[in-house]
C-alpha cells in the first residue's frame, strides 16, 4: 500500500444503509419541495478555488472531507475571494498551505469523535457523526484550530488557540440540517443542488491500478471497480458527476486531488452519504417527518432486544428511534427468540411512540423458575434441609 493511504476500518454497506433508513431521506424532501432537473454532467466550479487537503499520517479523512465541504458551501454563498496563506509545518516534510478563510479539519474531526463517543488514542471517526456535528456545533477556522498530521504529535491532543474562541466561531458556521442519501442518482441530484456531499466508500487493493502519472509523480485518482482484497474505507467529499461516474476531492498525500469512482463502484461499496440541507429544506423536513420511538416488550412489561424491520427493511434492535413521514402507513415486524409479531402503524401528528408486545416473558419466566428451583434443590441437599 503506498505511503499516504491512511484507511479506516471497512464499512458494512448494508448496515450503514439500514441506519440511514431511520433518518430524514433526501429524496423525500426533494419530492416535497419540487424537483429541480439536473444537467447530465456537472462539476462544482469552486473546487479549485478552495485549498486542497492532506491528512498526513493520521486517519482524519472524515475531518478533511467535511472541512472542504464547508469551504465549498462558504465560497458558493459568499463568492468570497480566498486571501492570505497559512503555511505551517505539521509533519516531517508536509506543510499545510491553506487560506485565512479555510475551515478546520481538526475541529470537525474532534467534534465528530465526541458525537461518536470515541476517546483516547483510537483514530478515526464517522461521516454520520461529522455531518451531525456540523449541524449541532459547527466548525471553526484552520488558523484557530490547526490540523495535526503526525501521529506522534496527535497523542498530545488537538491544538486550539482557545477552545472558547473556536466554539464561538463554530456557532457562526453550522449547517441547518442533514438528510441521508441511498442511491447514486440521489447522490448526483444532491451534488447539483448543494454543490457537494460527503460519503464513505470501501477501498480495495486494486485502487492503485491506474498507476503514477509521470508528469507530477502522483497516483491517478480514477479508481477501477472493486476487485481484490477489501483493505479499508475512506471518507471523501464528492463535488461532481457525469453519466458514468462521481468525482471527489482526495486527502491522501501522494495522490491527485481530483479522483472518481463509477456508478457501479458506489452501488457496491458506498454508504454513509449525506446532503447538507439549507434552511428551507430543513423546514420541509420538520413539516413532513415525525420522530417515533419503537419499543418491544414482553407481557411482563420488560423491554426486549427484538429485531425490527419496517416495510421489510431491517432497522436494528429495539428500542429504535425512526423518522417517519406524517400521513404514511408502515408495516412493523418484531422478532425475538422465534416469536414474531407484525403491526400496521399510521403516522399522525400526535404519534410519538409505538409499543409492541410479544408473548415471550411466560416462557422466560418458567426457565428462570426452573433455574431457581434447581438452585434451591442444591442448597437443600448441601445443608441437609428437608
Amino acid at each position: 500500500m503506498p505511503n499516504g493511504m491512511i484507511l479506516n476500518a471497512p464499512i458494512d454497506v448494508q448496515e450503514v444503509r439500514a441506519k440511514a433508513a431511520k433518518k430524514w431521506q433526501y429524496r423525500r424532501i426533494r419530492l416535497a419541495r419540487g424537483i429541480t432537473p439536473r444537467p447530465v454532467q456537472w462539476m462544482n466550479p469552486y473546487w479549485q478555488v478552495v485549498a486542497s487537503r492532506q491528512q498526513g499520517d493520521r486517519g482524519t479523512c472524515v475531518g478533511q472531507s467535511h472541512a472542504v465541504l464547508m469551504d465549498l458551501i462558504h465560497v458558493t454563498l459568499t463568492h468570497e475571494q480566498y486571501t492570505g496563506t497559512i503555511v505551517r509545518d505539521v509533519d516531517d516534510g508536509l506543510r499545510d498551505q491553506l487560506y485565512d478563510q479555510s475551515f478546520s479539519a481538526e475541529c470537525i474531526y474532534e467534534l465528530s469523535r465526541e458525537e461518536a463517543g470515541i476517546t483516547g488514542s483510537e483514530e478515526g471517526s464517522y461521516v454520520a457523526d461529522a455531518i451531525k456535528a456540523l449541524q449541532k456545533k459547527g466548525i471553526c477556522l484552520e488558523r484557530q484550530w490547526w490540523t495535526v498530521k503526525d501521529p506522534k504529535r496527535a497523542t498530545e491532543g488537538p491544538y486550539p488557540a482557545s477552545k472558547e474562541e473556536c466554539m464561538a466561531t463554530c456557532e457562526q458556521h453550522r449547517i441547518e440540517g442533514r438528510a441521508a442519501i441511498t442511491t447514486i442518482e440521489e447522490m448526483k441530484d444532491a451534488i447539483y443542488e448543494y454543490g457537494a456531499v460527503t460519503a464513505c466508500i470501501n477501498v480495495y487493493a486494486n485502487c492503485t491500478a491506474g498507476g503514477i502519472d509521470p508528469a507530477d509523480g502522483l497516483y491517478r485518482g480514477d479508481w477501477p471497480d472493486p476487485a481484490g482484497e477489501l483493505i479499508g474505507s475512506h471518507a471523501l467529499v464528492f463535488i461532481g458527476y457525469d453519466e458514468a461516474r462521481v468525482y471527489f476531492m482526495q486527502s491522501w498525500r501522494g495522490w491527485k486531488v481530483l479522483g472518481s469512482i463509477s456508478n457501479k463502484y458506489w452501488t457496491m461499496a458506498g454508504g454513509d452519504c449525506w446532503a447538507p440541507l439549507d434552511k428551507s429544506d430543513t423546514t420541509i423536513g420538520d413539516n413532513i417527518y415525525k420522530k417515533v420511538v419503537i419499543e418491544v416488550t414482553g407481557t411482563d412489561g420488560r423491554g426486549l432486544p427484538a429485531t425490527l424491520t419496517v416495510d421489510n427493511k431491517s432497522i436494528g434492535e429495539s428500542p429504535v428511534t425512526v423518522n417517519w413521514l406524517i400521513a404514511h402507513t408502515y408495516n412493523v415486524r418484531a422478532e425475538y427468540r422465534g416469536v414474531s409479531k407484525e403491526q400496521i402503524v399510521h403516522v399522525d401528528d400526535g404519534l410519538t411512540s409505538v409499543v409492541m408486545y410479544l408473548e415471550t416473558s411466560v416462557q422466560e419466566k418458567s426457565t428462570l423458575q426452573k433455574l431457581l428451583d434447581r438452585l434451591e434443590s442444591l442448597l437443600r441437599a448441601l445443608f441437609n434441609i428437608r
